[in-house]
């Protein structure tokens, strides 16, 4: 590039532009990226993760069933603990076990829903058996809700549970699951709204502001 064509290019780099405009343009988001590597690393690094955000909307439902699964496996020894005190269902254990397995399964099949390489049908297919997984999920936390709210309710005082008084481990694991359940709500609604919303995203470009003045000529 000679020094003409880099005048030139400075000059384009220093126009002000503070309007966000939606547009088609394929090379909108280069552009943008290019205006603010010319400002400061900061914004450059916003700017990159935006558009990679916004062109891959499913990275927001992917992120998420991540934080599932490590609410669900981050609080394995208060939860079992917890489930020692339950002895009235003899499978709330293996119920657990499942809930944990299922929640590293819907990691993997949303990973193949958002895989760009995923062929339509097969997307379809992984969909169906995201949301089935999740629904287990939901299914279970609130099995295990139920059982904790039935067996520390009993009037049989020989059946009734009494929660570990120094560590509260079951007081625990209620916070627990109900968080868990709550992620899995955001999870589903992310989920339904991703393709939904990720064609009207992609074409959301910004035209970036550099700072900079262009310096007008002096006079002659």
């Amino acid at each position: 590039m000679d020094k003409k064509e880099q005048n030139t290019l400075n000059a384009e780099l220093g126009k002000e532009d503070k309007d966000i405009n939606i547009t088609a343009l394929s090379n909108s988001d280069d552009d943008s990226l290019t205006k603010a590597l010319s400002s400061n690393p900061f914004k450059l690094f916003f700017v990159r993760n935006f558009i990679k955000i916004k062109n891959h909307i499913y990275t927001i439902p992917m992120l998420m069933s991540i934080v599932c699964m490590c609410v669900i496996t981050f609080t394995i020894s208060p939860s079992v603990n917890a489930i020692v005190l339950l002895h009235n269902s003899t499978m709330n254990a293996f119920y657990y076990f499942i809930n944990v397995v299922l929640s590293l399964i819907v990691v993997l099949l949303y990973l193949n829903v958002s895989s760009k390489k995923v062929s339509k049908k097969k997307r379809i297919i992984f969909s169906v058996l995201f949301f089935l997984a999740v629904g287990a999920e939901i299914f279970l936390d609130y099995y295990h809700l139920h059982d904790i709210n039935v067996e520390t309710n009993l009037y049989n005082s020989v059946n009734k549970v009494v929660d570990d008084a120094t560590n509260h481990y079951i007081a625990k694991t209620q916070k627990y699951t109900s968080a868990h359940l709550i992620c899995l709500y955001i999870l589903t609604g992310l989920a339904i709204l991703a393709p939904i919303v990720q064609p009207f995203t992609k074409k959301l470009h910004l035209n970036i502001n550099n700072g900079k003045k262009q310096e007008k000529p002096a006079a002659k």
